[in-house]
């Protein structure tokens, strides 16, 4: 019984997925034959519009049509690039990363109802995003903080996070679990402890900005950097919107070789604060500034040359007569002069110190220089002192004026801070003729021979002819951009203390043990580089931080 039972059941079911099937092919057999009939319906009509049409106008309704089919393919590849590029880089100006942040201990932190965003009081990249009345933790894109008074993420140096109340540091502001430096019990701080006292020192005020301006990308990461790569920082694909490599050939067509637009790129993209990716106006003004200065430190000055002087430029990779001698800048090598201490100079493999001459865009000279420029790029200042050729054979040649660019030397600013318009002149400086401009890039740059002469000197002519091209070239208004030359200019600082006169080195602190100070005077050890407080803890108190 109980087998007829399942036997009958087994037939019930066997026809209730009969009857299924049935219904699926009746439903495919109706969907085919529809398609069928729209298919005929449309190829009649086509056939019948065609019919109508004149023969002689047959090839141009043809290539209407194909016209017609390439611009609708072309709206939809940028819809669809469109809702990829939101999706990455997030919701168009704030340049956002929407990812949340699952914070189990969220509500602990900061809980009820909200009407705006909130920063995070212990990490500038990182926001509390109101959203439907409720905080959701979330991180800033690469390089950016968020600003609590413009309610977005934006390029770190541009960020008021850190910059407000910068007189108001307390423990607060050390990360979790790094504890300040007792600075009555005289014991030696760990590293983790020092690196904490140097956030909390470098955190607030001019300083702030100035090193936002020289973060740097991994060269690990700047190695895989190609024109038209998509992975490119966003600083570089704007750079690529505005020189393209044929741009870069048609300005630089007697360049030597090493200068190749590869290694531009390359060195762009080792600064991700130097052309950001919203700015571009600010942009094309920095490229006509570095350009100008790169045709006169490294032109062929040649008139009677087909190709005009200001397209001269890059023609130098190295100091022209000192590429196979010394030149005198391993005087000082060995000696007991506080540079050559600070930075040993290299030897070759026959016991020779090696040379410090003039290399690349700008002409980078000097052991200290080299020591100086290494440690930004590397975090080690030995690398570049023992391998000085680096900076003609590969994308140093071109990161070296970059970093240049971006390096203020107090009492100077950074050309790139007179370009973004973070230096303002103080009464001093205006009494001493310095004013934001072209002119003034010029004075940093070389003002000790070319400025302050009372009249414009040839090569800072030559400067200022060379920015008006490039300035044409790339859609810059050169009258907006006050003083040209600097005949008038005095030194910085040479009426009294400089705007630009920041306190950028550590020093050792004489009333606190296992403390180094901020100070304007140059030292071996840069506030601008990060972990340059523990080496100057090590070496002005000869302990070993551990």
């Amino acid at each position: 019984m109980e087998e007829r039972s399942k036997h009958v059941g087994d037939k019930s079911e066997e026809a209730a997925a009969e009857r299924v099937n049935q219904t699926e092919k009746s439903v495919l057999e109706i969907g085919h034959e529809v398609s069928v009939l729209v298919k005929a319906t449309a190829f009649r009509f086509a056939k019948v519009f065609w019919n109508k049409v004149p023969s002689k106008w047959h090839q141009n309704v043809k290539l209407f049509f194909q016209v017609f089919a390439v611009i609708i393919l072309v709206v939809i590849a940028f819809e669809i690039g469109w809702q990829a590029s939101k999706s990455q880089y997030g919701r168009g100006e704030d340049i956002e990363d929407m990812k949340d942040y699952h914070d189990d201990d969220l509500d602990n932190v900061i809980g009820g109802e909200c009407s705006k965003h909130t920063e995070d009081p212990k990490d500038c990249a990182m926001y509390y995003s109101c959203d439907k009345g409720h905080f959701h933790h979330q991180h800033c894109q690469k390089f950016h903080h968020f600003d609590r008074h413009k309610q977005k993420c934006l390029w770190i140096h541009l960020s008021s996070c850190g910059k407000d109340d910068q007189e108001d540091t307390t423990d607060e502001d050390v990360e979790d679990g790094a504890i300040p430096i007792d600075i009555t019990s005289g014991v030696v701080p760990t590293i983790r402890q020092a690196l904490a006292v140097e956030k909390e020192l470098t955190s607030g005020g001019d300083i702030n900005i100035m090193k936002a301006r020289l973060i740097t990308l991994p060269s690990k990461e700047v190695e895989l950097v190609e024109p038209k790569r998509k992975a490119n920082p966003p600083n570089t694909q704007l750079v690529e919107t505005i020189i393209s490599e044929s741009d870069w050939e048609y300005l630089f067509p007697s360049r030597h070789r090493s200068y190749s637009y590869s290694n531009f790129i390359k060195a762009i993209s080792k600064f991700p604060a130097v052309c950001y990716a919203s700015s571009p106006s600010i942009c094309r003004k920095v490229l006509a500034t570095m350009f100008a200065h790169f045709t006169q430190e490294t032109g062929g000055h040649n008139p009677s040359l087909s190709v005009p002087e200001w397209r001269q430029g890059l023609v130098h990779v190295e100091e022209l007569g000192c590429e196979a001698r010394d030149c005198g800048y391993s005087s000082t090598c060995g000696s007991s002069t506080w540079t050559a201490v600070a930075w040993p100079c290299g030897k070759d493999g026959g016991g020779e110190y090696l040379s410090y001459h003039g290399r690349g865009a700008k002409q980078l000279s000097y052991n200290y220089n080299y020591g100086q420029f290494s440690a930004a790029m590397y975090g080690d200042a030995r690398y570049l002192l023992d391998n000085p050729h680096l900076v003609k054979d590969t994308w140093l040649n071109l990161a070296s004026a970059v970093w240049f660019f971006a390096t203020p030397q107090p009492p100077k600013p950074s050309m790139l801070g007179v370009v973004e318009g973070d230096w303002t002149p103080n009464q001093a400086d205006l009494d001493g003729g310095l004013r934001s401009g072209f002119g003034l890039t010029t004075n940093i740059i070389n003002g000790g021979i070319e400025c302050g002469k009372g009249f414009e000197t040839r090569q800072a002519r030559n400067r200022v002819a060379y920015y008006r091209h490039f300035a044409k070239h790339l859609g810059v208004k050169v009258e907006d951009d006050g003083d040209l030359g600097c005949g008038k200019m005095k030194k910085f600082g040479g009426a009294g203390a400089s705007a630009g006169a920041v306190a950028t080195y550590w020093e050792q602190g004489w009333s606190v043990k296992y403390k180094c100070k901020l100070v304007t005077y140059q030292t071996p050890h840069s506030a601008l580089v990060e972990g340059e407080f523990v080496k100057c803890v090590e070496e002005k108190f000869k302990v070993k931080l551990t």
